[in-house]
């Protein structure tokens, strides 16, 4: 059970990095062109929201697993603990990643205002912290 759990974790780990690479080579090869939005307030508000979203998000994903309640859910039931590595596995991976596709495209949407990639690259290497391997879900579950 705990072999499946790892693998979906695997499958939404991998997703968003391929879709990000996958909306790079679309933009880079002009397959899609570059948005040229003019509105500074618009790039104003959307900068502070992915900011606030980047910053908030990577501390809270990284020690997601330290708050008693969410690692008394993980540890008090062996049966039930694969399934709560799931659900609590997905959330935390889509705490980085779902901002991390999002400031890719924006980075392109707002004609490459490069604090959005910036962004985009911290989010990434932030990843790696949480990488779903065998030795991790089974640290963050009973024995």
């Amino acid at each position: 059970m705990m072999k499946e759990t790892q693998r979906k974790l695997l499958i939404a780990f991998f997703a968003p990095v391929i879709l990000a690479v996958a909306i790079i080579v679309l933009y880079e090869t002009e397959c899609l062109m570059p948005g040229d939005l003019q509105d500074p307030s618009v790039n104003f508000v959307a900068g502070t929201v992915m900011v606030l979203l980047t910053m908030g998000s990577i501390p809270f994903a990284l020690y997601m697993f330290r708050i008693p309640k969410i690692h008394k859910q993980l540890t008090e039931d062996a049966q039930k603990a694969p399934q709560r590595l799931l659900l609590f596995g997905l959330l935390r991976i889509m705490m980085l990643a779902a901002p991390m596709v999002v400031n890719i495209w924006f980075y392109y949407f707002f004609s490459f205002t490069t604090s959005y990639f910036y962004m985009a690259v911290i989010l990434f290497l932030s990843m790696f912290f949480i990488y779903p391997s065998m030795d991790r879900c089974l640290a963050e579950t009973p024995k």
